[in-house]
């Protein structure tokens, strides 16, 4: 009876946590963050008001900034920090109504954001922007968690049937899309010639470059000391952006402490991951594989010729904090492997 108990208290866990994550990826936890913005208060404290729809419309002149990131890699997180930050409306990628036309909704929408969410150039996602954004952030999160939350978000049957069946193709998407934003559009497809092919929009529609002022990593945002940091940081690039206000910096701070309070799940996902997760593994072949990618990107960002690179330094950094986590992983499934015990 007891151990039937713990079971069910556990099966309710990972039920709640995992509603909660739909939830999240389908924007429907977001909504009232996202439209009930931060402004000052007194005593440096942070207060919440409800948008106002005339004041979130941003000018025609401002900079505004893509903030790109493969799926399942928790960007909405940083879109919903950056309008707190600057009291005004991120787009999504996906609200696009037909791609062949690559235009949103409604057209206003593009034109009265201060950034723009997307998956793009991930088959998932749309460059809708045209040339109306001025500069990007890439947001990044370790493969092992991220395409577990990408099989959260799709009807794929079991982890293992849509592990086996796209982890592959998935995995050589999360190493182009990173070249892509770090290489300024390089495509990954070669001419006859031999040389990489690249998309010219990164050179005339979005101020000479893809490449990211900086790199976020998703776990970093979940800590609540490393989350005050990365939003400092956010905030430091939204504040040279042209004819673009973010709140007062004495409330930088408290912009991420109440976002991270309103939005009670991201604590709960942090809390909770392996209650979430623990069913979803990964063979010893398929981190090998992981492995050798990531290596092979943070051993070309570290090189010489991006010493003075902001970004390739970030995402250097955060390759390997992720490498750790992946060789971890790699030595136990090895090692069950070894004693007939395969994993998955």
């Amino acid at each position: 009876m007891k151990d039937n108990t713990i079971r069910m208290k556990s099966v309710a866990v990972k039920i709640i946590v995992l509603f909660g994550v739909l939830c999240l990826m389908s924007n429907i936890f977001l909504v009232d963050v996202r439209r009930t913005l931060v402004e000052d208060s007194t005593y440096d404290i942070c207060r919440w008001s409800s948008v106002d729809g005339n004041d979130s419309e941003a000018p025609d002149d401002i900079q505004a900034t893509v903030i790109a990131g493969f799926p399942g890699v928790g960007k909405h997180l940083i879109g919903s920090l950056v309008e707190q930050l600057t009291n005004r409306q991120v787009g999504f990628d996906y609200l696009v109504i037909d791609p062949t036309l690559q235009s949103y909704e409604n057209k206003k929408d593009v034109e009265n954001v201060v950034a723009i969410v997307t998956t793009y150039p991930h088959p998932e996602g749309n460059w809708i922007w045209g040339d109306r954004m001025n500069q990007s952030i890439l947001v990044i999160r370790n493969p092992i968690d991220t395409f577990r939350s990408q099989h959260s978000r799709t009807n794929v049957g079991s982890w293992h049937t849509w592990r086996d069946a796209f982890f592959h193709s998935q995995m050589d998407l999360y190493v182009k899309f990173i070249e892509f934003w770090m290489e300024n559009g390089k495509t990954g497809n070669e001419t006859e010639d031999g040389e990489f092919r690249y998309d010219l929009r990164c050179k005339e529609n979005i101020t000479k470059t893809c490449i990211p002022k900086a790199v976020f990593q998703y776990e970093a945002f979940l800590d609540s000391k490393r989350g005050e940091d990365e939003t400092i940081k956010l905030a430091k690039i939204l504040n040279n952006c042209k004819s673009l206000s973010v709140v007062d910096p004495s409330i930088w701070s408290c912009v991420y402490n109440r976002l991270m309070k309103r939005n009670e799940l991201y604590s709960t996902i942090n809390q909770n991951s392996n209650a979430l997760y623990d069913d979803k593994i990964y063979s010893h072949i398929q981190l090998a594989e992981m492995k050798l990618h990531l290596e092979h990107l943070r051993d070309k960002y570290a090189q010489k010729m991006y010493i003075d690179t902001k970004a390739a330094n970030d995402l250097v950094a955060a390759l390997n904090s992720y490498l750790v986590d992946i060789s971890y992983a790699f030595d136990q499934a090895w090692n069950l492997f070894k004693e007939g015990r395969q994993l998955g």
